[in-house]
Formats: structure tokens, C-alpha cells, sequence
């Protein structure tokens, strides 16, 4: 049966409209945005996957012509494209620049009611938990499911009790009395067996037909202003196995301006891919910004809007015994607001 929907360009806004069949991923899946010429990816349902950001005055060397630079993209998507067993589509996509997707299952990032905050009234937070930063107040983690920390530190490092105060809600164990900038941090861990008939959250011990596990660490970490802000906990790493941390203090950029951040792993600098976005970009699972650290770690984030904005890092390992689970998976994020 077939089935037509339309779209918005990820990178102009022009609407585009496309005819599946159903079926596997097809070659006619990558279309040209009528309004910014860009290749546009999508997947079999009619949901973005990919846009090349606009690539006036960035096509391929020896071409002549946008309908040659737009040919030359729309090959290097259709590289990307691959299909897994059991007719599961996974996507493997370079990333050029902004307005990207990476394939992804749920991750995790701590939602801050109020980013600055007065010294009156205490702070609640909750655990966003989905494929995408759309909203601070959609998709959230429900019932505490799988948390196993939730703490703040106070701009002295000393550590602060939260507290669950309803089904997705937490609260700061009282009003935050010192002004200074604080951290909310949660922590979240455990095993994704994908098999034959599902999803299951254990091992591959006592399972059957397991195509991949993988032992997921999650650590999430938002940056809170009460009354003017001030000091540097906000460039103090905590010790997570993977980390993401300011250079500077977000509190004091404003749009337009570069946030560098360094990326560790077990304390040590790593050259990784960095993924960021902000609330009202996409409800797709675009992302606004990609960016890579260097040697030393780090990476500069450019804060194109005022707002909530999101930090994604990702790392894998192989898992020690095989017979337990194929690779660990740790991430990071990293919230706060730009003002």
C-alpha cells in the first residue's frame, strides 16, 4: 500500500512531500529538498533520518553545477545505508557538519524545572528519557525506572540529598540558600539484550537467539544557576567513566558564541563525536550541532540559539566476557541554559 507524507526540511523549513511503497529502504528514500537543493534521507515510515546541511559554495571539487554537488551527496548517503538481520534497518550515516542524525536507542539527561533559580524556592528536577532533547517536559524517565543515583553538588562540592516527590519528579533536599553555580547529576546502568523475539533488559546469560547485548552506563549532568551564579563547579569533573565538562560557564555565553568542553574517559582526554541540540530545534531527532574533540579532549559547541540546550557523547568498548554481553556502551550528557 502506498502512502504519502510530508515533511519539513531540517535545515530551510520547505515541506516535502513522499510516496512509499512500503517495504525495505529504496533508492528514490533520498530526496532533494525543493527549497535549499539539500539530499534529505528518509526511512521507510516517512520520518527524517539525514539532511546534508546546504552545500552552496561547499560542492565537491571538479563539479559544475548544485544538480552535480546534489549527486555527489546523495551518493555519499546511500554509502551510509545498510540493512541488518531480520529486516531491521540500521543506519550508519557520516556526519557533515550540522543538522544530523545518528542512529540511537534512549538516552538519558536530567530536566531542571528552573535553570536559574532564586534562593527561595527548591529545585525540581526530572530524568528525560527518550530518542530525542524535543521538550524538557515530554518524554520522561516514568516511576524511576532504572535510576540508581540522583545527587546535586553545592558550589563547594559538597553533596546534596534528592528526593523522588512523585511518580517523575524530584526535589532538592531544600532551597538552595547559596547563591553560586550547583550540579545535578544522575547515573543509570544496566544490560540491552536485543533477540529474535525482542528487547530484554538482561545479560545474554539465560537468553536465547541474542543478535547483540550491551552493557549500558548512563551518566547525566545539568548546570544550575541560583541568583547570579559563580564559581567552578561547573569545570570540575565528578568521575564518571564517561564525562562531558565545561571549559567555560554556559551562564555567561550568549547566542552566538562557542562553549568549549572537554570529553574524558576514566579521567583521560578522548577524541570523540559531540552532539548537541536545543529545545524547539527539532522534533524529529535532529541534531543542531556536531562537533569533534581534539587530542586534548576538547570540543567547541557554537550556542546558535538562546535556550535549554543538550550535549551528547558516546563511547563503546568490548565487554570482557562474551558470553555475558558484546560491548559496554557509556554516555554522557550534558544540560543547561543559555541565555
Amino acid at each position: 500500500m502506498s502512502k504519502e507524507v510530508t515533511r519539513h526540511c531540517p535545515n530551510c523549513k520547505t515541506e516535502i512531500t513522499v510516496i512509499f511503497e512500503g517495504g525495505p529502504q529504496e533508492e528514490d528514500a533520498i530526496k532533494k529538498c525543493p527549497g535549499c537543493d539539500s539530499p534529505v534521507l528518509f526511512c521507510p515510515d516517512g520520518y527524517i533520518l539525514q539532511a546534508v546541511t546546504p552545500f552552496a559554495g561547499r560542492q565537491p571539487r571538479g563539479s559544475s553545477s548544485t544538480s552535480k554537488g546534489f549527486n555527489y551527496y546523495q551518493r555519499r548517503l546511500k554509502m551510509k545505508i545498510f540493512e541488518k538481520t531480520l529486516g531491521v534497518l540500521g543506519l550508519s550515516l557520516a556526519l557533515m557538519g550540522m543538522f544530523s542524525i545518528p542512529a540511537s536507542a534512549h538516552f538519558m539527561w536530567v530536566n531542571v524545572g528552573d535553570y536559574t533559580p532564586s534562593t527561595e524556592r527548591p529545585v525540581k528536577l526530572t530524568i528525560g528519557w527518550g530518542h530525542a532533547f524535543a521538550s524538557p517536559v515530554g518524554n520522561v524517565l516514568y516511576k524511576q525506572q532504572g535510576l540508581d543515583k540522583i545527587y546535586m553538588f553545592d558550589p563547594n562540592g559538597k553533596k546534596l540529598e534528592i528526593k523522588p516527590i512523585n511518580e517523575i519528579e524530584f526535589k532538592a533536599e531544600g532551597p538552595l540558600k547559596k547563591e553560586g553555580t550547583y550540579l545535578a547529576l544522575a547515573e543509570k546502568k544496566g544490560f540491552r539484550s536485543k533477540t529474535t523475539k525482542g528487547g530484554k533488559n538482561k545479560s545474554k546469560k539465560g537468553l536465547q537467539n541474542v543478535i547483540h547485548c550491551k552493557k549500558r552506563i548512563q551518566n547525566a549532568k545539568a548546570i544550575v544557576n541560583v541568583g547570579k551564579g559563580g564559581g567552578k563547579i561547573f569545570s570540575r569533573p565528578v568521575g564518571h567513566t564517561l564525562e562531558i565538562v565545561p571549559i567555560e560557564d554556559p551562564a555567561r555565553l550568549k547566542e552566538g558564541d562557542y562553549l568549549p568542553v572537554k570529553v574524558l574517559y576514566n579521567s583521560e582526554p578522548l577524541r570523540i563525536e559531540l552532539y548537541a541540540t536545543y529545545v524547539g530545534f527539532s522534533t524529529e531527532g535532529a541534531w543542531a550541532y556536531t562537533a569533534k574533540t581534539n587530542k586534548e579532549g576538547v570540543g567547541r559547541i557554537k550556542m546558535l540559539k538562546s535556550g535549554i540546550w543538550l550535549i551528547k557523547a558516546s563511547y563503546t568498548e568490548p565487554y570482557p566476557d562474551p558470553e555475558e554481553c558484546d560491548e559496554y556502551l557509556y554516555e554522557a550528557t550534558l544540560t543547561f541554559e543559555v541565555k
